[in-house]
């Protein structure tokens, strides 16, 4: 009897209509793991950078709808807040924040069903706020770096609620995306001059 409710709350949840939206807001919360970066020219040596905290601002708006797919197109703002920087070879900033501001597109399948699987690619803008303080206490003159930053990534939308009488609805979504940008400036030349940062994180989307 569990097992037969559990089946059916499953496919009720997965299956049950809810009613494509035509653009959606939202916020969410999330976070990047630690990192080690080789340094060029120096075999073994490397830069620790500490997972950290996300959070952001995300919009989406709708092309238009079929059965199976809606595309749309998108804008999300991502901050990550101070990640702690170490070396045992050189001295580094003592941390760095950044900010990517990545417009793009995504396609969303099953858009009439409650939990709405995706995939996004896009590419906008990126900047890095590094210490003014070396980790040996001198002080670090390249505060600030900005660039290009791609992103792609997937997640996984689910219809929480609707009202009634007006076409807003309230939903859950998760997903990972990984930034590909240039490096922070961290006061020593890295063996890659491209760098991942890859965030998971979940939030609430306000839909129309």
């Amino acid at each position: 009897m569990r097992a037969a409710c559990f089946l059916g709350l499953a496919f009720v949840l997965l299956v049950a209509p809810a009613r494509a939206q035509e653009q959606e807001f939202g916020i969410f919360f999330g976070g990047s793991l630690a990192q080690s970066r080789a340094v060029q020219g120096s075999p073994g040596e490397t830069v620790q950078i500490s997972g950290a905290y996300a959070a952001g601002l995300h919009y989406d708006h709708a092309l238009w709808h079929s059965r199976f797919f809606e595309p749309s197109i998108e804008a999300e703002l991502t901050v990550v807040p101070p990640r702690m920087v170490q070396s045992v070879a050189v001295a580094v900033p003592r941390n760095y924040s950044a900010l990517y501001f990545t417009p793009g597109f995504r396609l969303e399948f099953l858009p009439f069903a409650r939990l709405r699987p995706w995939v996004v690619v896009g590419g906008g803008y990126d900047l890095f706020l590094q210490s003014q303080v070396l980790t040996n206490g001198q002080k670090y003159s390249v505060h600030v770096k900005n660039g290009a930053a791609l992103d792609y990534g997937a997640g996984l939308d689910f219809s929480l609620w609707r009202a009634r009488k007006s076409t807003w609805a309230i939903n859950l979504f998760g997903q990972v995306r990984d930034f590909v940008s240039g490096n922070p400036e961290l006061n020593v030349p890295l063996q890659s001059g491209v760098q991942h940062t890859v965030i998971a994180s979940g939030g609430i989307l306000f839909a129309k």
